[in-house]
């Protein structure tokens, strides 16, 4: 069995909601993980390797992610909030396990 590739950064499903404004969002991991799946109750899925920054442009919504570190178990249901403003940056803390950041106006 050959295991799949890496996903550096990839929208999966765009969020169905019209009308929504975006905000160019950089995610990043502080640790050792091999996925993060990323979503919104419209529809927005991103999967990501969590290996590099994940920069990309996000609807203004709350997000909910699910972070499989290298070692250990699945981290689920760990939450984020995209505002409006000019620019969001959030990482996410292995080791606390959570998300610190947030959005400029």
């Amino acid at each position: 069995m050959v295991d799949a590739a890496p996903v550096p950064c990839s929208v999966a499903s765009a969020d169905s909601r019209d009308g929504l404004a975006t905000v160019p969002t950089t995610l990043t991991v502080a640790g050792a993980v091999s996925e993060v799946s990323i979503s919104n109750v419209g529809g927005f899925e991103l999967a990501w390797d969590g290996r590099s920054d994940c920069a990309v442009d996000m609807p203004v919504s709350s997000y909910s992610a699910n972070i499989t570190p290298e070692e250990g178990r699945r981290i689920r249901r760990k939450s984020f909030e995209v505002t409006a403003g000019s620019a969001c940056a959030f990482t996410f803390d292995l080791a606390a396990k959570e998300w610190t950041g947030g959005c400029t106006e």
